[in-house]
């Protein structure tokens, strides 16, 4: 960052991010989610996305499956049993396809009708402990998108050490041991606490790699937390064992980074190691790529085309034929409701 001026746009700009999150959190989602709830119970979203959805296709994004229930600071995760409704829900109403098979059909306008895909990033072990047997047991396809250089390591992904710091140590002293008045200031903000947490994620990614990377070290240094088997990371006799057993394997870069943050040859280098560290270990070069923290530009993207033919984002909605391949849209839901309520509502 360049000083007061920078600082002070960037925190409007986290401001009014969370100024919308808290909008969003307080009596709209009230609403709303009544509206869902009615929706599934009464069996009224399938229906509705029965006459609309032959022409979209979803991809739906997780991450962490874990067996205890989904953290306090809104953290990308679902319980096991949360998960199974997901799926038993997707099975009974939606053409389940694998990520590939979609993309094709999109290309060639000829993608099944209701087809749904159900992507995985960053690589985590419970994705083949936990969620590959409820995938199984209902013959559900899926793609997971590792981390390469996380692969077998005892790593962290620096939003999810933040959040175990919060959890073990509290809001506050994360603030502090950040060394950033900034960051410390949206850690005792008048806002839920998952609203901080996530303002403070979103403060970092806007900061640049040199300064994010020094703030992470300093809270290392004061608070070094292990990562728990909710945390850990596949390894790869595991990721070849889940691309023998048919998941689609997708690259998901080397270290996770902000490719926006990177230089062109750092964002090659990104791209291709994980692509060439991934055929290394299971013996076919993956297709598809998803960007780290759902960030990328133009610049980004004409590069991601030189290694891989489909990209997978964080922007919400449907894909349909005229979708750029190197622009998936992905949703996420933590309740099958939701679930269903983003499936049928009109676009």
């Amino acid at each position: 960052m360049g000083g007061a001026q920078a600082d002070e746009h960037t925190l409007t700009a986290i401001v009014e991010t969370v100024t919308r999150n808290v909008a969003r959190n307080t009596y709209a989602p009230r609403v709303k989610n009544l509206v869902k709830w009615l929706g599934f119970r009464t069996g009224l979203s399938p229906a509705l996305s029965r006459l609309s959805l032959s022409k979209r296709a979803f991809v739906i994004t997780y991450h962490k499956v874990e067996r205890r229930p989904a953290g306090p600071f809104g953290a990308p995760a679902l319980d096991v049993a949360t998960f199974g409704e997901h799926v038993d829900f997707l099975a009974r109403n939606y053409e389940l396809v694998p990520l590939s098979v979609l993309v094709d059909g999109l290309r060639t306008g000829r993608a099944p009708d209701r087809a749904v895909a159900l992507t995985f990033d960053d690589g985590y072990r419970n994705n083949l402990v936990l969620a590959y047997p409820v995938l199984r047991k209902h013959h559900v396809p899926a793609t997971i998108f590792v981390t390469a250089g996380l692969v077998g390591t005892r790593g962290w992904m620096w939003a999810s050490e933040l959040c175990e710091v919060a959890l073990r140590f509290g809001l506050r002293e994360l603030g502090v041991a950040a060394g950033d008045p900034l960051f410390a200031a949206l850690m005792e903000a008048d806002l839920p606490e998952a609203l901080r947490v996530e303002a403070g994620i979103e403060y970092l990614l806007r900061i640049g790699q040199a300064h994010r990377r020094a703030l992470i070290d300093r809270v290392r240094g004061r608070y070094p937390v292990e990562p728990d088997d909710e945390n850990a990371f596949l390894s790869w006799d595991e990721v070849r064992a889940l691309h023998a057993a048919g998941v689609e394997i997708g690259s998901h870069t080397l270290t996770h980074p902000v490719l926006t943050d990177l230089t062109e040859e750092e964002v090659e280098r990104e791209l291709l190691g994980s692509r060439e560290a991934i055929a290394e270990h299971i013996g076919a070069r993956p297709r598809l790529f998803c960007y780290p923290h759902g960030t990328f530009s133009d610049r980004v993207k004409q590069l991601t085309g030189r290694y891989y033919g489909a990209a997978v984002s964080t922007v919400p909605g449907d894909n349909t034929p005229a979708t750029d391949p190197l622009e998936i849209r992905r949703i996420a839901a933590f309740t099958v409701e939701d679930l269903s309520f983003e499936l049928a509502r009109p676009r």
